[in-house]
Order: structure tokens, then sequence, then C-alpha cells
């Protein structure tokens, strides 16, 4: 190149071309942990939203290859790329984290000066624990020692529930009515009914019964479980009857009575 103005010229100079490098695809491959049974998905665009514990793996290609090209995650040190199979083809991985995090993939000439950055959001949901809770009965109850009571109680999680269970607490002792494993992963809404025959349990009058429902899922947490909220069923003794003789005409009379008529 040269410049020209009148009888004046100046030296050719000569201006190096750097063609920049375009950028052409980018998707993402999330594997899912191995407790949740899901298959693994493809992403595209770059964005990830995974529960907490998966892999991301990127893949990116140009249209031809950039001298240099890193990659850094959530404010750690960029890390240096290299093409695959001599194509202008680049993976990263990272796993992904409870929360919000940035990934950004950079390309430079070959003396350093940076071209381009993409930013890429990386985001980590939580693996709750399972709701679980007991549909029937709805509210605490007063019952004699007799009585037979259905339970109906279910849980839900986002990747499967893995256990439910039936527990009765009596007289400060606890007994497991229900305990079902479920071995298929990524049922994700369980439930199931019970039968509390108290006539086989020795209660006595004024005694208190509480229940709950509990719930594992697949993730090995190491013992923490969701539980239900509690009902609790107050024993009462027998509605009593009381029999007068003596009436008008020689017949009985009959009389409800006790301290706990109103018992079911």
């Amino acid at each position: 190149m040269k410049v020209v103005a009148g009888d004046a010229r100046q030296d050719e100079k000569t201006i190096a071309f750097r063609p920049i490098p375009k950028l052409i695809d980018t998707v993402a491959t999330v594997k899912y942990p191995d407790y949740t049974g899901l298959k693994e998905e493809t992403v595209p665009g770059g964005d990830v939203r995974s529960v907490e514990g998966s892999t991301a793996e990127w893949h990116f290609t140009f249209d031809h290859m950039p001298a240099k090209i890193t990659w850094s995650v959530a404010g750690s040190g960029p890390v240096e790329l290299s093409p695959q199979g001599g194509e202008p083809k680049y993976a990263a991985t990272a796993e992904v984290m409870t929360g919000k995090a940035q990934a950004e993939l950079a390309i430079f000439h070959a003396d350093g000066e940076r071209i381009d950055g993409w930013r890429y959001e990386i985001e980590g949901v939580a693996d709750k624990l399972p709701v679980v809770e007991i549909v029937e009965p709805t509210k605490d109850l007063e019952l004699i020692s007799t009585a037979e009571l259905p339970i109906r109680f279910r849980a839900k999680d986002d990747f499967g529930v893995a256990e439910i269970g039936l527990i009765l607490d009596i007289a400060g002792e606890r007994k497991w009515v229900v305990e079902t494993v479920i071995d298929e992963k990524n049922q994700r809404q369980v439930s199931d009914i019970a039968k509390m025959m108290l006539d086989l349990i020795p209660l006595k009058i004024t005694d208190n019964v509480r229940i709950h429902a509990y719930a594992l899922d697949h993730k090995p947490r190491g013992g923490p479980r969701a539980v239900s909220a509690l009902r609790s069923i107050d024993i009462r003794q027998f509605q009593m009857r009381w029999y007068y003789g003596g009436g008008e005409g020689g017949e009985e009379e009959e009389e409800e009575g006790g301290p706990d008529a109103d018992a079911v």
C-alpha cells in the first residue's frame, strides 16, 4: 500500500492480512448422574441448565483454526484447547455445580492479541429431597382401640422415588408399618395404602399414636430423608350405655354416658 498526494509519494507499506476465525457451531452434551437413570442430552447454543453433578461437554466448530483458543469457567484460569483430528473443532468439559456460573471461550492471534470471545451460562439445579404427604386421613382423629384405619400416602421426586414407608410412634416405641423399595429409576410419583389394625397393638385408653410417612430418592445422600407432617390419633374408651329398670310399664330405660361417649 502507498499514499500519493500530488507530486508527493510515500514509500510502499505492507499490511499483513490476518483472517478472523468465525465460530459456526456450538453444541453441549449433558451427561446426567447415573442415579437419575436419564440418558444424555444434546443442547444447541451452549447454555446449560441441569441437575447438580451432571457433566457438560461443549463442542465448538470454526470455519478455520484460530492461532490460540482458551476456555475458562467461573473465574478459573483459562485452559488452552487443542484442535481435534487436525480440524477446526474443539471440545471442553465441566462439572455442573449448584447455582449459576459463566464460561468463556476466547480466540487469539499468534502474537497473543485477543480477537473475540463468547460467554455461556451454566446453571446447576439442586436435587432436593422428595415431597411426601399423608393423603388420608386428612386430620388428627380420636378412635377406640379396636378401630381399623386405612392410611393413604404418596411421594414425588424430580428424578425418581427410591423408597417410601409409613411409621407409627406409640408409647415411646417405633413401628415400621410399610417399607417399600422402588428399584426402577425415574419413578417420579409413588403412592401406597396401608390398613392400621389398632386391635393388634397393645393400647391403653388415653394413649396417643403418631403416624408419619417418609421417602428417599436415588441420590446417595448418606442419611437424610423426606418426612410428612404428623397425623395424631388419640385412643378413647368404648362408648358406654347404662340401663335402668323400673320405667313406666315395666320397660327398661336406656341412657348413653361415660366420660367418652362421643368417641368413635
